[in-house]
């Protein structure tokens, strides 16, 4: 049996978590500004309150995409280390 893996590919979609990682980040960053520019004191205080909760849901979804980056990134890594020693005809410890 012979397992390869598209190290490569793995790679790219880890820059893909983590451009997403980045961009949910920055939606955190926006949502502080979404009551700007209203008038109303109790629009400002609602809206002001959906923006704190979306931020706090917005911030660990882009932790884990960052994470998740991570790991993939350091699977591909290890997969390919496995794969040339198996190349180089050595034992994996």
């Amino acid at each position: 049996m012979r397992v390869e893996v598209d190290s490569g590919g793995v790679l790219l979609a880890s820059t893909h978590l983590a451009d997403r990682s980045s961009l949910v980040l920055g939606q955190v960053a926006h949502c502080g500004r979404l009551p700007a520019g209203l008038h109303d004191p109790s629009l400002v205080a609602a809206v002001g309150a959906l923006a704190d909760v979306a931020a706090d849901v917005l911030d660990p979804v882009a932790r884990d995409l960052e994470l998740l980056a991570t790991k993939v990134r350091s699977g591909a890594v290890l997969y390919d280390r496995v794969e040339q020693r198996l190349r180089d005809g050595m034992t994996w410890p």
